[in-house]
Order: C-alpha cells, then sequence, then structure tokens
C-alpha cells in the first residue's frame, strides 16, 4: 500500500500535484513538493531534493505517445528518511523519472 494524495505546492502557487509516497515509508510533512514554475524557491530549503519529469495523465492506456504530455515538478526531503526513501517518493503518474537530484551538500564538499 501507498500514500497517493493531493500535495498542494509549497511555492505558494496553490498548484497541486498527484503525489505517490511508497508503502507509508515517508508520511507527507516529510516533503515538499513544488511545481516546475515555484521550483527555483527550493534552493531557499537548503535540503536534498529530485527533479521528477512525469505523465500528467492519470487516465488512459498506460502507454506513453507522441502527444503524451509532461510536466515536471521538484519533491525536496525534509528528513533524512525522506532522503533514504526518496525513489518511492515521486508524482503519482503511469510514468516518472528521475531526472536530477541534489544531495543537499555544498559544492565544495560534493564527491
Amino acid at each position: 500500500m501507498c500514500d497517493c494524495y493531493g500535495h498542494k505546492c509549497n511555492g505558494g502557487c496553490g498548484k497541486v500535484i498527484d503525489m505517490h509516497l511508497a508503502d507509508f515509508d515517508t508520511v507527507q510533512a516529510e516533503v515538499a513538493v513544488f511545481c516546475k514554475e515555484c521550483a527555483d524557491k527550493v534552493a531557499e530549503l537548503r535540503r536534498p531534493w529530485v527533479r521528477w519529469k512525469h505523465t500528467i495523465d492519470l487516465d488512459g492506456d498506460y502507454e506513453l505517445k507522441p502527444d503524451t504530455k509532461f510536466e515536471e515538478c521538484v519533491v525536496v526531503s525534509l528528513t533524512d528518511n525522506a532522503w533514504r526513501n526518496r525513489d518511492g517518493n515521486h508524482p503519482n503518474s503511469f510514468w516518472t523519472e528521475n531526472i536530477f537530484e541534489y544531495d543537499g551538500r555544498p559544492k565544495e564538499d560534493a564527491p
């Protein structure tokens, strides 16, 4: 079982992003979610995050087609637990792709 719910963008725009938190290993309060338009506000949190690309149609036959519409969002891990479970904390969509992740360390500390 997973926690699937609508998360209001933490950037303040009011957009709701359908989210999936795998196996209830992460609770909703452990993540902040930003739509693509508000993603520039993520840097202020200074936390690890993942940028996801995902389909926006939850209905259909679950096949990627030339006219499939995509969006991006950023899921910020507010706790170590959420970061450990980041692969399961993503938009609730039939297709998602982790296109970039930032582990929260300053560039000079990164490997």
